[in-house]
């Protein structure tokens, strides 16, 4: 919980003027095997992506702007793979209901 909570001050002051949007193209829903939602700030793009359940461990997210790089803000123990495409990401979760934040810069 503490660093959930050191996280969330680290990135609130963004929040205010950030855009929200869900990067897979509509808004979850409770049978979705894969959630996503996202907030666009100033110099960076932040996504939330939730494995609930389902025998895929990867999901890829397209973006609609190239970036740089990739990191993991929450979990720091994260079982989680990341790889960069060139507009998308592939995350791999090994396990269900588990879920992981992550800057797009």
């Amino acid at each position: 919980v503490r660093e959930g909570v050191e996280v969330y001050k680290a990135t609130r002051g963004d929040i205010d003027s950030a855009i929200p949007f869900y990067p897979l193209g509509n808004i979850p829903s409770y049978e979705d095997k894969w959630l996503c939602t996202g907030y666009r700030c100033n110099d960076c793009t932040r996504l939330i992506v939730w494995r609930l359940e389902g025998d895929s461990d990867s999901l890829t997210i397209p973006t609609d702007f190239a970036f740089d790089s990739v990191k993991i803000l929450y979990p720091s123990n994260h079982k989680c793979v990341i790889e960069m495409g060139e507009k998308d990401i592939t995350v791999t979760l090994p396990e269900n209901r588990t879920a992981v934040f992550v800057e797009l810069k």
